[in-house]
């Protein structure tokens, strides 16, 4: 049985809901894995991201991303939504990574790219304390 190329998880200590992208997501595993962060969620009533992309090689298009960018902009989580990205060793997924930041502030999201797992939590964590 093949592991998925994705996980989502609150974190324990914090209201922060992460997804980790791991190996090539086709475009279907994409959306699931953008379906099921958002019930997390809705669940627990977060609205702060991580999307962990520093383990991910690709499988789906700029499209499939600008697609779920509009989701989130027709979304009632919009008004709270706050996502850090970790980036990839990787420079065509970080073109990638680079576009949903855009893309997402072009739809006025709050959405900021890292290098760093640390700075990420920083940066989400500040609107809290």
């Amino acid at each position: 049985m093949l592991a998925m190329p994705w996980n989502v998880f609150i974190h324990p200590e914090n209201p922060i809901i992460e997804t980790q992208y791991i190996g090539g997501l086709s475009p279907e595993e994409l959306s699931n894995a953008f379906y099921q962060t958002v019930a997390l969620a809705e669940q627990h009533k977060a609205t702060l991201f991580i999307a962990d992309c520093s383990q991910l090689t690709g499988g789906h298009s700029l499209f499939d991303l600008y697609e779920l960018i509009k989701v989130i902009g027709a979304s009632d989580l919009r008004r709270s939504f706050k996502e850090a990205l970790l980036m990839s060793d990787l420079p065509i997924i970080n073109e990638d990574v680079k576009f949903w930041e855009t893309a997402c502030r072009n739809q006025g999201l709050q959405v900021k790219v890292f290098q760093d797992r640390q700075a990420a939590l920083d940066w989400l964590l500040q609107t809290i304390a």
